[in-house]
């Protein structure tokens, strides 16, 4: 079997972790070296993208970019982990039966914009080396610093009313390192009545979206669709078409001229291929990544 170099579009379903996911592409790929960008919670659906093989090295790239949501946040009870999958404290019929619908709409629109967010304790953020749920799951109270993220948009989609919690389904796109179930939190904590996350679908990372993914069976194969290096990138950089002369440079670690824009490219030769990400250094173009020649 041919390598595969690029990435994977893939979409997750409930009831698997994200680490399963790499696990069956794995499988399925015949090839170990295989990253994702941005872990989904078990009980989370939706889009995940996969480095395969040289593409690994470049997911920091893919990891970074804005992403979109869509969300139902629970009120009437506050969860140990912001989420369905704690254990719920803190109802309060009592406040959540003068809820109107308007007073939770003005709350959820003051989300947006930039605005400092503490994460979840749940979450993969690491203190002196270790995981943040990993802390908590041991029995430690966790509490991480407040950061600055940024919401782009928070629409409400439908709000329904029951006799021990509302529902609201909410869109949302957000900066990366945002939490939605920090926001059920933090809307919950506002209105105060408590609020955690039910269900959370993955829509976007930044210009690639969920219908272009693939469904995949933890117990049986799916179609792989391979999306290119090149094509996953022409959102992040420029795009430096390279002669034969500099494509044999690049591959041997050696600078070119430098980049008319002044900022770092994704070199390319007339396949389309990805070759290397160049940057302006001391006058040269010097690559800092090289994908060919490995």
């Amino acid at each position: 079997m041919n390598k595969v170099n690029g990435f994977v579009l893939i979409d997750k379903p409930a009831g698997i972790t994200s680490h399963k996911v790499v696990s069956i592409a794995r499988r399925v790929l015949n090839e170990k070296r295989i990253g994702h960008a941005g872990t989904l919670d078990p009980f989370a659906t939706g889009l995940m993208i996969l480095g395969v093989g040289r593409a690994t090295r470049l997911m920091q790239y893919v990891i970074g970019k804005d992403k979109s949501y869509i969300a139902t946040i629970r009120l009437g009870a506050s969860s140990s982990t912001d989420d369905l999958t704690g254990e719920l404290v803190l109802r309060d019929l009592k406040s959540l039966s003068k809820l109107t619908e308007k007073e939770i709409r003005d709350s959820l629109n003051s989300f947006q914009g930039k605005i400092m967010q503490r994460p979840s304790s749940i979450s993969a953020i690491q203190i002196n080396g270790q995981r943040a749920y990993d802390l908590v799951r041991s029995g430690q109270e966790v509490e991480l610093k407040e950061r600055a993220v940024e919401i782009y948009y928070l629409k409400t989609l439908q709000i329904k009313f029951s006799t021990d919690h509302i529902d609201i389904e909410i869109e949302v796109k957000v900066s990366s390192g945002t939490y939605i179930r920090a926001i059920a939190r933090d809307l919950g904590e506002k209105l105060g009545v408590g609020g955690h996350l039910i269900s959370l679908r993955r829509v976007t990372i930044g210009n690639q979206s969920i219908e272009q993914a693939v469904k995949i069976n933890e117990n049986s194969s799916f179609d792989i669709q391979i999306t290119s290096i090149t094509d996953m990138l022409t959102d992040t950089f420029p795009l430096r078409t390279l002669d034969e002369k500099e494509e044999k440079d690049i591959s041997h670690g050696r600078s070119i001229t430098p980049n008319i824009e002044g900022k770092i490219t994704l070199a390319i030769n007339s396949k389309r291929e990805s070759l290397a990400l160049i940057e302006n250094q001391e006058n040269v173009g010097k690559p800092i990544l090289v994908l060919v020649g490995e």
